[in-house]
């Protein structure tokens, strides 16, 4: 069973797997879109802006293109 952890912490490993040698913005978005998608919505306040919002929605057509090319 998988243990519980707290958004921080998710975050910060969203962040350590997408950023190991690479600290590419994209990167980063990527991983809080995961975040975002994995239910971790409540409090985060960087998906509630507009702008926020649309940069998530094209990472997230970025990650669906990426895993439909591996």
């Amino acid at each position: 069973m998988d243990k519980l952890i707290t958004k921080e912490e998710a975050i910060a490993n969203c962040i350590k797997r997408f950023t190991v040698n690479n600290t590419d913005r994209l990167h980063l978005e990527a991983a809080f879109a995961l975040i975002y998608k994995s239910g971790y919505r409540d409090g985060m306040k960087f998906v509630e802006d507009l702008e926020t919002q649309q940069r998530l929605k094209k990472t997230e057509q970025i990650l669906e293109r990426w895993k439909n090319e591996i």
